[in-house]
């Protein structure tokens, strides 16, 4: 019997060839993966709009008609690119065997702050918002591959841990919607709008610590013991003292 404790993993990580794959789709796998590589790199300086197909395809030396096969236009291209986004985000879910919910937390609250204040994530975010009253499109696709998806993931490890009995929420959607902004909401702003900001490992924890602190207050059925458990967890939220240069 499956400890009640520990979620099952959930969907298989399509970043990582499965060790199956033949080496010509391992080859195409990462024909793809350099692909999304470079037109992030690109939208993340150019923007949407000043992303050509064909300078995607010269970065990721490749012709434009393979870029068309593989993603059929620069709408799906986009998409892709934060598709695969959320796929890492959310990977601490994958691999979630032999931890618990409170550590699952830890692990994934540092994966999603890593991805999303790195510098091109930001400079994108920037971009798309500059964007959005001109090309309403892309904020709808920015925001349906990106957040909605994240938004998605969470929800589902949030259920498992609510059938076993470990949380109490009514909407799934909501109570996802509580992690994420308790633990990265005020960071998100603050880098978004300050270029250049210099945070340390310890100043991104604090935030991280107290966020999940609140929220397991606000919806684990029996704080206690999580906060315990969070309390031990700690440690890893201590960092150093290194900044992090976020642009």
């Amino acid at each position: 019997m499956a400890n009640p404790t520990q979620p099952n993993p959930t969907q298989p990580n399509p970043t990582q060839p499965p060790y199956n794959m033949s080496y010509r789709e391992q080859r195409k796998q990462e024909k793809r993966d350099r692909i999304l590589k470079n037109a992030l790199a690109l939208f993340s300086v150019h923007s949407y709009s000043g992303t050509s197909m064909d300078a995607i395809a010269a970065a990721a030396k490749i012709s434009k008609p393979t870029l068309y096969e593989y993603f059929g236009n620069k709408e799906g291209l986009f998409s892709a690119v934060f598709e695969k986004a959320v796929d890492e985000i959310l990977e601490p879910f994958r691999q979630a065997e032999g931890k618990g919910m409170v550590a699952l937390m830890v692990e994934f609250s540092w994966q999603y702050a890593d991805f999303v204040l790195r510098p091109d994530m930001l400079s994108l975010s920037r971009l798309v918002i500059g964007e959005v009253e001109r090309f309403p499109d892309v904020g709808r696709r920015f925001h349906e591959a990106g957040p909605q998806q994240a938004v998605t993931g969470i929800i589902h490890f949030l259920e498992q841990y609510r059938a076993e009995g470990l949380l109490e929420f009514t909407d799934g959607e909501l109570a996802a919607n509580d992690l994420w902004s308790l633990i990265l909401s005020a960071l998100y702003d603050l880098c978004l709008h300050t270029p250049g900001i210099d945070l340390s490992k310890q100043e991104i924890g604090r935030y991280l610590y107290n966020g999940l602190r609140v929220f397991l207050m606000g919806y684990a059925k029996d704080p206690g013991p999580h906060l315990k458990e969070l309390e031990i967890q700690k440690s890893l939220f201590a960092g150093h003292k290194k900044k992090v240069h976020r642009s």
